[in-house]
């Protein structure tokens, strides 16, 4: 990959309402969500978008589809994949958001055999990276996903462990560049 830019979707109604939403597939967009997606898309300043990879859940979807429209890509090849899909809390969707330090010692605890582990998380997004590596070397990608996953991508990507970014705030709708030094190292 040239770049790599990520972009958390949208506020979705779970995100209003304080509450896990987790791997939820139907989880909708707010009013506010979509407006956040499609300024997101105007004011995007970054290089040309190549490919787009979204993860599969209706949020981050509706998010890439107004981000598109706004941003004028209507070229950029735009590929959905699970592996992008949030973070599962188990027995922690639908209750509400304490944050992603106390989700974290959820899944790391054991006790919850329904939550998905922060090992597999790693392992489905190195999947994905491995993938996808190859397919762009010389490309610009957007990943539009999840907050979770933006923490695991940032962890891959910087060395830095999940605990130390847990309480590390990802907006809804605003793209950033993801550093790339390592990345031959993840994907290895």
């Amino acid at each position: 990959m040239k770049q790599l830019y990520f972009m958390r979707h949208g506020q979705s109604e779970v995100n209003a309402a304080g509450i896990y939403g987790g791997s939820q597939p139907h989880i909708k967009l707010t009013q506010l969500g979509r407006k956040q997606a499609v300024l997101a898309g105007r004011e995007f300043t970054g290089a040309p978008i190549d490919v787009i990879y979204a993860s599969n859940l209706d949020r981050a979807q509706l998010t890439t589809k107004l981000f598109v429209e706004a941003a004028g890509y209507s070229d950029a090849i735009i590929v959905t994949d699970e592996r992008l899909h949030e973070i599962d809390p188990g027995t922690m969707t639908g209750q509400r958001d304490q944050g992603f330090t106390k989700a974290l010692k959820h899944m790391t605890s054991g006790d919850d055999p329904t939550s998905e582990t922060p090992e597999q998380v790693f392992a489905r997004v190195t999947s994905f990276l491995r993938d996808v590596e190859p397919l762009t070397r010389d490309k610009t990608v957007l990943v539009v996903a999840h907050a979770g996953v933006a923490r695991v991508f940032q962890s891959l990507l910087t060395g830095v462990t999940l605990a130390s970014i847990s309480d590390t705030t990802i907006p809804n709708a605003e793209p950033f560049e993801l550093p790339l030094d390592r990345l031959n190292e993840v994907v290895k």
